[in-house]
């Protein structure tokens, strides 16, 4: 890939100023690692850079010029801008040790749930929970359209090998018809992605757990673990299409220690053959460590 690796288990863009010279040039500054993702999702605009990235002398930012950028182009920088100091593009944190980088290439959230230890909901977050727990229809939409223009912004997955297909995350629920969130995401993500996200006459593919297991809400991380490892071994997750040689992406609800994301990436690779596997999730907790 043409961008490093996450320096964070959880990142959000923050100070990033563009402006003009006085030359009349265009000056953006980035930290290195989302001067990387720029470069890999807007290359047509980095090659109008006279300078290429440059480090500060601080090292903790790069600085790129530009020459006659056009409104449309600066537009896209902003949104660029706008985008990432919103989404948190999330990496392996602490306590997934056992995990390689290269389980799960790319994962963005949405926002946190929580504006904060003691805080309220964020407007994301308030979202997923009336979808979640009220399963509103309108809540349900919303979080569709965000992910719909989120998706885009997973670093890679625009250059990823095709065929790519959408997935989400097997229910614990042995019922077939019970309301699924993560499910019906996907479902209402499908009519709107294009052919640079999914490649196939059936992008969705339907996953269910074909051994019996716990319910993985309220189990600790190591129990989690363990519950993983014994479908794993015995390649317990039912899927409605082959997905071997292909793309995959991951949509959930919420990222809470990204134990269930990453082994669910891990047995995609692991079982069923996928090349690369992306995260696309509604929320981020504040916290990363389950219920230990």
């Amino acid at each position: 890939m043409s961008y490093i690796e996450p320096p964070f288990s959880r990142n959000q863009l923050g100070w990033s100023p563009f402006k003009k010279t006085e030359e009349g040039n265009w000056c953006l500054n980035l930290p290195p690692f989302y001067a990387s993702v720029f470069g890999s999702l807007e290359p047509n605009i980095m090659a109008k850079s006279n300078t290429g990235w440059r480090k500060s002398k601080s090292g903790k930012t790069n600085f790129a010029f530009f020459i006659n950028l056009d409104a449309a182009e600066r537009e896209r920088i902003e949104k660029f801008r706008n985008y990432y100091k919103r989404f948190i593009i999330i990496g392996l944190n602490k306590h997934l040790v056992s995990f390689e980088r290269s389980e799960l290439t790319g994962c963005l959230a949405l926002g946190y749930n929580f504006s904060g230890p003691e805080g309220e909901y964020t407007e994301v977050g308030q979202l997923e929970y009336n979808a979640k727990y009220h399963q509103s229809q309108e809540a349900l939409d919303l979080l569709v359209a965000d992910l719909v223009q989120a998706v885009h912004c997973i670093p890679g997955i625009s250059d990823s090998k095709l065929p790519r297909f959408i997935t989400s995350i097997p229910s614990s629920d042995a019922n077939p018809n019970a309301y699924c969130l993560p499910k019906l995401l996907c479902e209402g993500m499908i009519s709107f992605l294009d052919n640079s996200i999914i490649s196939s006459d059936t992008p969705f593919v339907q996953t269910r757990f074909r051994v019996q297991k716990r319910k993985l809400k309220g189990l600790s991380l190591d129990q989690k673990q363990l519950e993983w490892s014994n479908i794993l071994q015995n390649k317990g997750i039912e899927l409605s299409w082959p997905v071997k040689n292909s793309t995959v992406l991951i949509v959930d609800d919420l990222y809470q220690s990204g134990t269930t994301m990453w082994n669910f990436a891990r047995y995609l690779k692991q079982v069923e053959g996928v090349n690369e596997v992306y995260g696309l999730v509604c929320v981020k907790s504040l916290r990363d460590t389950d219920n230990r």
